[in-house]
């Protein structure tokens, strides 16, 4: 046994040309194949997995997998296309320890899972390394500072009580909030030391030595991450027990032992083997290596094709005597409506299929209705939703729409994205979940219906050879570099305008001349209103890749904004991704104690994210890591 486990290795893809070549033959459903034939599909289990590998009539062959994003999916490649080998056994005790269940995490989030089975396998392994990241980068978990308001400088004096040993015996020193952490740590070391030196072991020192808060699971350390000296003003504890006129009680606690309170051994395992065979960055070198095409070259209209519908229906209340009846009604006449809506706005005019029949809920089209947008698919934002609605009418079969009649009744709606969380185009085949009764709104979030009850929409988006890289809006370094003139002065007759525009209200709606009057001099506003950057992002057409380009070169020299405007970038009407990111740059130079003022608004501004794996997301899962008591602990409830 212990010698086939030697033999046998676990692979990672080595970056070259012919691996390339060879994962154009990934299947779409991956398993876990054997030299002898034996394959593993997901609906396998860890144990069954186990089972076979650890089989004593096994042969002593060589196995080499390559795994893709998600436990237990896998493709084989040759040895000589890979590299970085590793025990087979690793992978065993892998599983055998984390036999990964949904089942407390209920049905419905598990039906939103089954719909988005890749983006939510790829964020789940994201998740995984930023938890990694922050055992290996973060000292302890429980030091907390600079989260409380600073203490006022009326106070020159903090008196500590130190405590140490199976007694607790107890010393007091007195301190200035200037004092590093180290030289309280060595004044209270040297006291308890010269007042009991038995409690303490032989050759102990100060340096072996942190302050934990008594009662509590909150350290003070002498030195942060980068090797700087704490000071006792810097911690939350230290602020709040001067604020609320509190005793400050800390114990000698031992360095070495500090890390039981940290970090759960089982869980690092975890985290740690979840990260090795989920979120290496071979795979993701790979990807990058595949073929595609840069949208910019794809200059054709974008276009889907309506297949069909079922198991829609239109729910009647009537009236009986006293009492009211629903009954469904499932034969009717309806028409589609079709937009692309970018944020708010709606990029071109909305598109309207001719009128049909409904029978029994069903639409089942000899050929598919063909719908064509202006827009090129070279110009269409990553960010930009598709809005299919269905209304059923009163007009004949046949008849063509060039608006929704105010008798017409919206059946089913939903918001469908055409990009990936890879930033690729969605082509092919969709089936998706509509929301009945409900209106076409562009804010409501990209997610289908998953009840299977609901109406289902079958469509076809238009494919290409190659998958479609959406990069006309990133810029090349190339593009990012150009020089910009920034001298720019205000013509008398525009200057009342500008004032206007630059200090409007948030809600007000800009004209589109005062729009692009702002643009005009949008060098302008970065050096007198920085903060009025929201109005100058709204004049920006999205659809144009000179203008979203020369937003971006200036968002890189654009001051930090105050966390009020700033958060301002956060809202629906902006989608792209480099503003908002821009945002969060801004708020991350928050403190936590005015961060948390903030956090029901962002939480809520993750609706407005297309995808799970965000730079919001990111965000606010990286700060409530940095400091549960404060921002974890509010972050769960909200």
């Amino acid at each position: 046994m212990r010698s086939r486990l030697t033999r046998t290795t676990f692979s990672v893809p080595r970056v070259t040309g012919t691996t390339s070549l060879l994962m154009k033959n990934i299947p779409a459903i991956r398993v876990i194949v054997e030299n002898e034939g034996k394959t593993f599909t997901p609906i396998n289990t860890p144990q069954q997995i186990i089972n076979f590998y650890y089989d004593p009539k096994k042969t002593t062959e060589k196995y080499y997998f390559c795994l893709n994003h998600q436990p237990y999916y896998f493709d084989r490649f040759k040895v000589e296309q890979c590299t970085n080998y590793k025990p087979i056994n690793i992978f065993l005790n892998f599983l055998e320890s984390n036999k990964i269940t949904f089942d407390c995490i209920g049905n419905e989030f598990l039906l939103v899972l089954k719909a988005n089975t890749d983006e939510c396998r790829d964020f789940r392994a994201t998740l995984a390394r930023i938890l990694q990241e922050k055992i290996i980068y973060e000292e302890n978990e429980y030091v907390y500072v600079e989260s409380e308001p600073p203490i006022p400088t009326s106070c020159i004096e903090l008196k500590i009580n130190g405590r140490y040993g199976v007694d607790m015996s107890m010393k007091t020193i007195v301190q200035k909030p200037t004092d590093t952490i180290a030289k309280v740590i060595n004044n209270l070391f040297t006291k308890l030391y010269t007042m009991k030196p038995k409690i303490f072991d032989k050759n102990s020192k100060p340096s072996d030595f942190v302050l934990k808060v008594r009662g509590s699971n909150e350290f003070l350390i002498p030195y942060n991450n980068d090797k700087i000296e704490y000071i006792l003003s810097d911690f939350d504890y230290i602020r709040k027990c001067v604020r609320l006129n509190q005793n400050i009680d800390v114990v000698l606690f031992n360095r070495k032992n500090m890390y039981q309170y940290m970090f759960d051994k089982e869980k690092i395992l975890f985290v740690k083997q979840f990260n090795t065979f989920v979120g290496n960055d071979y795979w993701n070198k790979l990807q990058k290596n595949t073929n595609d095409l840069s949208q910019r070259v794809a200059q054709i209209q974008f276009s889907i094709q309506i297949i069909s519908i079922e198991n829609i229906k239109y729910l009647k209340t009537i009236k009986k005597e006293d009492k009211k009846e629903t009954i469904s009604i499932t034969s009717f006449r309806a028409y589609f409506v079709l937009s692309l809506h970018y944020g708010i706005r709606c990029l071109e005019k909305e598109k309207y299929t001719n009128v049909f029949q409904v029978n029994d809920g069903k639409l089942i089209l000899k050929e598919p209705f063909n719908v064509s947008f202006e827009t090129l698919l070279s110009s269409l934002p990553k960010e930009t939703k598709m809005t299919i609605s269905l209304y059923m009418t009163e007009l004949p079969v046949g008849i063509s729409i060039n608006e929704i009649n105010k008798k017409d009744i919206c059946l089913a709606t939903i918001n469908c994205k055409l990009v990936d969380h890879h930033k690729y185009f969605m082509k092919g085949l969709f089936k998706v979940g509509m929301w009945e009764r409900t209106e076409p709104n562009p804010i409501m979030m990209c997610c289908e219906n998953t009840s299977p009850e609901t109406c289902k929409l079958h469509y076809c988006v238009i494919e290409f050879d190659k998958p479609i890289k959406m990069d006309t809006f990133i810029g090349t370094e190339e593009e990012m570099n150009v020089p910009i003139n920034t001298s720019q002065k205000l013509e008398v007759s525009d200057t009342k305008r500008f004032k206007e525009a630059v200090e409007a209200d948030p809600l007000t709606v800009l004209s589109q001349e005062n729009c692009r009057l702002l643009w005009k001099y949008r060098y302008l506003v970065e050096k007198t209103k920085p903060g009025s950057l929201a109005r100058l992002v709204s004049a920006v057409d999205f659809t144009q890749q000179s203008e979203v380009l020369e937003l971006h070169r200036l968002l890189n020299k654009w001051p930090l904004l105050e966390p009020t405007h700033a958060l301002e970038l956060l809202d629906f009407r902006f989608p792209d991704e480099q503003v908002r990111l821009f945002a969060l740059k801004c708020l991350d130079a928050m403190k936590d104690y005015e961060l948390v003022n903030f956090l029901p608004q962002l939480v809520q501004a993750l609706k407005f994210e297309l995808h799970h794996q965000s730079n919001l997301a990111y965000f606010l899962l990286r700060r409530a890591l940095r400091n549960k008591n404060i921002i974890g602990h509010q972050f769960f409830w909200f």
